[in-house]
């Protein structure tokens, strides 16, 4: 659905500052039962930094000396990364971002580490470079899913795809290539995002420019 309107968004807008995380299937689902004390430590941690305000701290919570370099160097990754050439501009954006999201969830992790253990904001209270490496963590666990959304999923058809396929196929130098195996499964959502019609085109395109030669008994179920 957002792929239908991606023309009308704007590069630097809305959704790049959310945080993306790209799912797959797991397979068949299985019931367990509750962990009644995760569920009680999670509600206590909830309830904790709910009774927080605001003004509870009435100080400035800075980054430790540690933590001020963990930031740097992973700002200066993350400034690479947004100039990395051929992506596309809103996914530029979205890393750049990550300047103001680095800080605030150095915040909140440092907040949660309090309330698990019961505490509010005190007095002269840092930033640790633990925190800020956890934060800088999930960040670059992030630009793979933030990677795969702006140009596979929010990526153009079949022409565009056919590319995708050409460049893995290069990469991994696939001699028996599979649909299931080089397409369905390492490229699910874009795939699955594509209009038949783009679907056929994208192999039309990889067979007319002599990539692929069809398997005559070779069904494609698109």
């Amino acid at each position: 659905s957002l792929r239908s309107i991606s023309n009308d968004l704007q590069e630097d807008g809305l959704l790049q500052r959310f945080m993306v995380c790209m799912v797959k299937p797991t397979g068949r689902d299985v019931d367990r039962e509750l962990d009644r004390s995760a569920a009680n430590a999670y509600e206590r941690v909830l309830r904790t930094l709910w009774a927080q305000s605001a003004g509870d701290a009435r100080h400035p919570i800075p980054f430790g000396l540690d933590a001020y370099d963990v930031r740097m160097a992973f700002m200066e990754t993350a400034t690479a990364l947004s100039q990395a050439e051929g992506i596309p501009a809103a996914m530029s954006a979205h890393i750049r971002k990550w300047e103001a999201t680095f800080p605030r969830l150095c915040l909140l992790f440092h907040l949660v580490d309090l309330a698990v253990q019961g505490q509010h904001p005190g007095q002269n209270e840092q930033i640790s470079g633990k925190t800020a490496e956890r934060v800088a963590n999930l960040l670059t666990w992030q630009h793979s899913h933030v990677e795969e959304f702006w140009l596979e999923a929010m990526g153009d058809g079949g022409d565009s795809f056919a590319q995708k396929i050409a460049k893995h196929i290069l990469a991994h130098n696939i001699i028996d290539f599979s649909h299931n195996k080089h397409v369905a499964e390492p490229y699910y959502y874009a795939w699955k995002a594509l209009k038949k019609t783009d679907k056929e085109a994208c192999y039309s395109t990889l067979e007319n420019a002599g990539w692929l030669i069809r398997d005559p008994n070779a069904k494609l179920n698109v």
